[in-house]
Parts: C-alpha cells; sequence; structure tokens
C-alpha cells in the first residue's frame, strides 16, 4: 500500500513511511514526488542539472524507511498535475517523453505510468490533465476518438521498456549504483544497476548499464566501473547492432550518446528474445471504412518479428465474425485476413482481436498480452455522400 504525499521534501515524504513518524506501521511507500518535481526540470523542460537525480536517491536512506528505499513508486504525470508533454513542460517533445521513459522503467522504483501517456496526451491544469481514453466525451487535441491504440509510437515504446523489465530482473530490484552526473546543466547521467542473485532461476549476477543524454548536443561518457570482467561483451537493447566490449579496469570503453536520447546496455551472453508484438494494423484503428468499398478490404497485420503462421491464424477473430481467408507475406511477418465474398455489414463497429496465444517462429515466445483493434464500416453511399 503506498501513500501520495504532495511535497518535494524527502523529509516529509519519507515520514510517511515505515515507522519513521515514531507510530505504528505506516505506509509501505509513497509516491515519488521528490523526484517528479526534478523529472519536470531534468526530462521534461530540460533545463536542470542531471545531479539532482543522484542528490536525491542520496538522501533517500536518511529519510525513507529501509523497506521503502528501494519501493517508492515513480511517475512522470498523474491526475493533479499537467501532463509531461504539455505546453509548460516538454511542450510536444516527444523525444523527451521517450528519455524520459526510459529512465522511469530503468532506475529504481516502480515505475507508474499515467493512462494516455503512451498515446501521446498533452493536457495542461486540471481537468485538462484527465482526458478520456475512449471517444466521444472530454477530450481534446491527442485524445480526440478512441485511444486504446496498440499500435501508437509511444504504446510500442511502453510495451518494449515493460519488456526489459520482466526479461532482465536487475531493472526491477537491482542496487542503484551512480556512475556519472552533470552538475553544471543538461548532460549525462549514468547508473547501473546490479543484482547479486536471482530467484526467478536467470543468473546468478546482472548487471544493466544505462546512460542517459538530456542535452540536445551529442555527449561523450568517458569509461565507468563495470562489475563484468575485461573482454566482455555489452549490447544496447535500444539498438542491438551496437556492441561494446568492457576494457582493463574493469571498465566501459568512451561511449558517444546522441543528443536526447539513451542507451542501455546488457552483457551479450545474457540477451534474452522479445516477445513478439504487433506493430501495425490496417484498417487504421478507430479509422472509417466506407463499406461500398470495402466489403472485402483485407485486415493486415504487422509483426515485430517472423510468426508462428498456424498460432496467430488459430488466434484471430473479429466481431462480428466473418468467414475469410489468410495470406502472409515471404518473410512471415505480415498477415493478411480477406473477407468472403459477403464481407463485413455497413454501419458496424468491426472489432479484431489476436489472443495472446500467438507465438513467434523464431523464439516461440508469445505475445505478452492480447492485441486489439477497431475500425468502423460507413454505409455504401456514406463515401460519396461526404459523411
Amino acid at each position: 500500500m503506498f501513500g501520495e504525499v504532495y511535497d518535494g521534501s524527502d523529509a516529509k515524504c519519507g515520514s510517511y513511511t515505515g515507522t519513521r513518524a515514531g507510530g505504528p506501521f505506516e505506509l509501505d511507500s509513497v509516491v515519488d514526488y521528490p523526484l517528479y518535481f526534478r523529472i519536470n526540470d531534468v526530462f521534461a523542460r530540460a533545463t536542470g542539472n542531471t545531479r539532482q537525480l543522484e542528490d536525491h536517491y542520496a538522501a533517500i536512506p536518511a529519510n525513507y524507511d529501509s523497506t521503502a528505499a528501494m519501493r517508492l513508486v515513480t511517475f512522470l504525470d498523474n491526475h493533479d498535475q499537467p501532463r509531461f508533454l504539455s505546453s509548460g513542460n516538454a511542450g510536444n517533445n516527444l523525444q523527451r517523453l521517450r528519455l524520459a521513459l526510459v529512465f522511469l522503467y530503468t532506475a529504481r522504483g516502480i515505475p507508474c505510468l499515467y493512462y494516455g501517456t503512451e498515446q501521446g496526451f498533452n493536457g495542461g491544469n486540471d481537468p485538462y490533465d484527465r482526458e478520456d481514453m475512449f471517444a466521444g466525451q472530454f477530450e481534446q487535441g491527442p485524445s480526440l476518438g478512441d485511444n486504446f491504440n496498440m499500435t501508437h509510437p509511444l504504446f510500442q515504446w511502453v510495451a518494449r521498456l515493460n519488456n526489459f523489465r520482466r526479461l532482465y530482473p536487475a531493472l526491477q530490484t537491482g542496487e542503484h549504483s551512480n556512475l556519472w552526473n552533470d552538475p553544471n546543466g543538461p548532460g549525462l547521467f549514468a547508473y547501473s544497476r546490479r543484482l547479486a542473485t536471482n530467484s526467478a532461476g536467470g543468473p546468478r549476477t546482472q548487471e544493466v548499464f544505462v546512460v542517459l543524454n538530456t542535452a540536445n548536443a551529442n555527449q561523450t561518457l568517458t569509461g565507468r566501473p563495470s562489475s563484468h570482467p575485461a573482454g566482455t561483451r555489452l549490447v544496447n537493447l535500444l539498438d542491438p547492432r551496437e556492441r561494446i566490449t568492457i576494457v582493463a579496469g574493469p571498465q566501459t570503453p568512451s561511449i558517444t550518446v546522441s543528443g536526447t536520447s539513451a542507451k542501455v546496455f546488457v552483457a551479450e551472453a545474457q540477451v534474452r528474445p522479445l516477445d513478439p508484438v504487433v506493430t501495425g494494423v490496417t484498417p487504421a484503428h478507430d479509422s472509417r471504412q466506407d463499406a461500398g468499398e470495402s466489403a472485402r478490404l483485407p485486415i493486415v497485420l504487422r509483426f515485430s518479428k517472423p510468426m508462428d503462421t498456424g498460432s496467430v491464424e488459430a488466434a484471430f477473430s473479429t466481431v462480428p465474425t466473418v468467414a475469410g481467408s489468410f495470406a502472409w507475406s515471404p518473410s512471415h511477418d505480415t498477415m493478411s485476413f480477406t473477407p468472403n465474398a459477403q464481407g463485413f455489414p455497413a454501419r458496424t463497429m468491426v472489432t479484431l482481436r489476436l489472443d495472446a496465444g500467438a507465438k513467434d517462429a523464431v523464439s516461440s515466445n508469445t505475445l505478452c498480452a492480447a492485441f486489439e483493434s477497431r475500425f468502423e464500416t460507413l454505409s455504401a453511399d456514406a463515401n460519396a455522400a461526404g459523411k
């Protein structure tokens, strides 16, 4: 159980954890408001130095109950604060949000994602920061229409970061070790998450090395201490084509990081395959299709990797149900479903679903969760009438 203490003081927030206030047991944890205010400064507005992040971590032991120290609930925005992308914060700078999300999902704490952040919502002060996910109610800007869009680029980014947390336990409970910060302004922030043991049956030791650049220009991080022996090859999870080798020290080699970007390294021997995801769908989510032209318009799903075709076809369904045929690209990463001659009925909301049993053909990983999308068929003459 965690509580909300709307304050930037670690002493104030920490006093509500455990028995810090001197009375009976209080809260297991609290939302990390002190970190939130620093996140706005460092990532959203990108004007503050990165040392303040580490200063907050350094203040935790003296102010929070020890049982709460590693499970503070971290967040980028919530229902009481302007959205990260609002005009007073990041101002719709999606790259800053992508960078902040890497921090949220790799730094210490329990990440809490506010609904709509994964759809690019950008509302300002209350109530405009409480946009509806569904269509037709309180909405504006990016929140117009139905927003349960699982192919949105930000949704895909969050899904990938969540996948990393599932695959690499150090990102969940690993010790945070600061490796670099910039006390003078925007720039580099580097840390490792180190796990001594893993009860889930994975590697006995694991280190995930993260380096973020909040500045606009490229920055180079000099060699940083590593728990890996010299000669160990590391892979950048955000770009698996990039590899570095630990040098004598042991330490990392110098690493150049582009402006407003991140790199997340793990030992090559510990890299595990990602779960497959649907990366694109046609018709587009929540689009409107003229039934006169789309009676046999195919539904097309694009995947992040080659798929086991039989498992995907068995997991696929539509509401309303129609008969049809499947076709695949030669690489088995794109599937088309074409309805029979009758096609989808007019003036109907068509929902398509892919159950979690669909698996890839590379590692036999299944979808982490079911995929859904929808589109609406109009009357046969709606397109001609401009409706």
